[in-house]
């Protein structure tokens, strides 16, 4: 399957309209180990914690989650919390199931993510965290735009987790719409 098929078999599915089996699919993918390595916090997430969470988003206006489907399969997660509404500032990440062999995902997920993330919310600034451990997302972030900025006391850093451990990114509206012009054409139209 070349790039454009596999782009155009990437699908958002909002948590909120799911039902219990893929919402406790997302479950089974934030546990992995891959995953969890990556993650502020390592500890497996038990179901209530799981259900707990669930509930949260549902409630609030201020955070968004997404199943990632590919191939009508669910492969991973996408996040959005709004941080600042007045400045129209929010944080994302996603992450992709290391379970199945789907090299090259990230990037695509990343592209259509960000496109569909500027186009539906009214974002300024997207704010992201990687944690310096995990240089391969730093990377792809990068090449996506996202440049480095200092950490701000209002980023809800976990207690067990020091600002100097993280990277803090941020991509803007502006940079975003140039950006996707060169990476569409490098990646999707080539």
């Amino acid at each position: 399957m070349n790039l454009k098929n596999k782009f155009n078999n990437i699908i958002f599915e909002n948590i909120k309209s799911s039902d219990d089996e893929n919402k406790f699919k997302i479950l089974e993918i934030r546990n992995e180990e891959a995953i969890r390595k990556n993650m502020f916090n390592s500890n497996l997430i038990t179901k209530i914690e799981h259900k707990n969470w669930l509930k949260s988003i549902v409630k609030t206006t201020k955070k968004f989650f997404y199943s990632i489907k590919f191939e009508d399969k669910i492969v991973g997660g996408l996040g959005l919390n709004l941080l600042d509404e007045i400045n129209s500032e929010f944080d994302w990440s996603f992450y992709i199931t290391q379970n199945d062999k789907l090299f090259g995902l990230g990037s695509l997920v990343e592209l259509k993510a960000l496109d569909y993330l500027f186009l539906n919310y009214k974002i300024k600034i997207l704010f992201c965290y990687v944690l310096k451990k995990n240089p391969q997302v730093l990377k792809l972030h990068k090449k996506f735009g996202f440049l480095e900025t200092n950490f701000e006391k209002r980023f809800l850093m976990p207690k067990n987790i020091l600002p100097s451990n993280v990277s803090f990114l941020c991509l803007n509206k502006d940079q975003w719409n140039i950006k996707k012009k060169l990476i569409y054409r490098k990646l999707i139209k080539s």
